[in-house]
């Protein structure tokens, strides 16, 4: 549906700049513009290949898409503040949850001075390392292990 959308537009933009010129000349100029559309061969089979996510080499778009269903699919206490969001995701994980995100492990001084002030730490577990032993047992500590997709 969005390529349709992105397309129909473009097709009306295009139209709507040649309307000024298709109105001052006469039939030969109307044939010229219809042989030099079929010349140009305006594929739109390649060019949604090109430009949608249907394209292999698009995996940013789908792991966003990915990652923003995770970040809409926590439920979590407003006191709660997100951690270990892999790369610049974190970004999207405030603006999704409406919590602040941060992109690392949160230090033994920060986890405690977050507990002081009532708030709740929420953090994805990292594949490869394990977790500081003050977060793992805490059981206020939201452990997360859903996974957050893509690269920096």
């Amino acid at each position: 549906m969005e390529f349709l959308i992105l397309t129909a537009s473009r097709v009306f933009s295009f139209a709507a700049m040649l309307d000024p010129f298709l109105n001052m000349w006469d039939e030969r100029f109307h044939a010229l513009m219809v042989i030099l559309i079929v010349l140009i061969r305006f594929d739109i089979g390649v060019f949604g290949e090109r430009h949608t996510i249907s394209n292999s080499s698009l995996d940013y778009t789908r792991n966003l898409l990915h990652n923003n269903e995770v970040f809409t699919s926590l439920k979590l206490p407003d006191n709660s503040v997100l951690f270990n969001v892999r790369y610049r995701f974190y970004i999207e994980a405030m603006f999704y949850t409406g919590l602040p995100a941060y992109n690392f492990i949160p230090t033994f001084e920060q986890y405690h001075d977050l507990k002081l002030k009532g708030m709740r730490v929420a953090i994805f577990k990292p594949g490869h390392l394990n977790l500081p032993s003050y977060l793992v047992s805490n059981p206020s500590v939201i452990i997360i292990s859903k996974e957050i997709k893509g690269k920096d």
